[in-house]
């Protein structure tokens, strides 16, 4: 069995700090399980402490919550007691015996347990400071997240834009606070780019509807105003292949297709490429 290293972990936006020993007492499950449900990829781990980063408040009070509900102690009488989170910018939200933040030389923050600082520091896989949250990332409030406009998704972060500022803002979190239309749209448009392309969808009794050049960002909006089996994207120009968007129901997750509604798909799928 491999020994963690001991060294701190990487403190930035809003860190949520916890012992490994608790996860392993609290946590079903233990440190695989912890690390495999955190929201997004931003979790790093030495050998006493785990650390996850959000942008939005809400997100941590989210995450908190969750372990609150496994029994994980929050803030009693003033102090953090199992769990600590850490703001960049003015350090932990509540008193802690036994954490300490310090400053890295290399400017950014690094927690630690009490008399355990050190110079190396364990980071998110990928982590680098020039692209990091200390350089680029600040805390950002839902009712601000609404005066800025969605541009896209990039790894476990979305993109922003800020107009007040003219500059781009990553939120890095579990992005709870969209609604499962909001994700379904965000997704759809990362995955097949915010263009115009023909459009067909099919009905449950099996017609097929066409609706014409359609933006992709709209599609999620059909799908939730009509009932029908999916969607079929036509191909964009300059390729010959199309795609087919299966059915969405209001809680956000993908519907399974029957076999013979798969064929209807398919079905539509080859007469788009032939209607090019």
């Amino acid at each position: 069995m491999t020994r963690r290293r001991r060294m701190p972990v990487l403190v930035e936006a809003l860190s949520v700090i916890v012992r490994n020993r608790t996860i392993e007492e609290k946590y079903a499950g233990g440190m695989d399980a912890y690390r495999a449900d955190c929201p997004n990829g931003s979790f790093c781990s030495d050998e006493y402490l785990s650390c996850v980063l959000f942008t939005t408040p809400f997100d941590v009070g989210q995450f908190v919550q969750l372990l609150v509900k496994r029994g994980f102690r929050f803030v009693e009488e003033g102090q953090a007691e199992e769990i600590v989170v850490v703001d960049q910018q003015d350090g932990p939200t509540a008193p802690c015996r036994w954490l300490k933040v310090g400053d890295h030389p290399d400017g950014f923050q690094y927690a630690a347990l009490v008399d355990d600082l050190g110079d190396r520091v364990a980071k998110p896989r990928g982590w680098t400071l020039e692209h990091s949250l200390t350089i680029e990332g600040r805390k950002v409030s839902l009712e601000r997240l609404a005066e800025m406009t969605w541009l896209r998704t990039q790894g476990d972060r979305e993109i922003y834009w800020d107009e007040e500022h003219q500059e781009e803002v990553a939120i890095i979190g579990a992005s709870d606070h969209l609604s499962p239309l909001e994700r379904c749209r965000r997704k759809l448009v990362t995955v097949h780019g915010d263009v115009v392309r023909p459009l067909w969808s099919v009905t449950p009794n099996g017609r097929v509807v066409a609706h014409g050049p359609t933006r992709v960002g709209e599609i999620a909006d059909l799908q939730a105003r009509w009932p029908m089996l999916g969607i079929v994207l036509g191909p964009t120009a300059g390729s010959d292949r199309s795609a087919m968007v299966k059915p969405w129901n209001r809680t956000g997750q993908r519907s399974w297709l029957t076999k013979a509604q798969k064929l209807v798909m398919l079905k539509v799928s080859r007469l788009a490429r032939v209607a090019k």
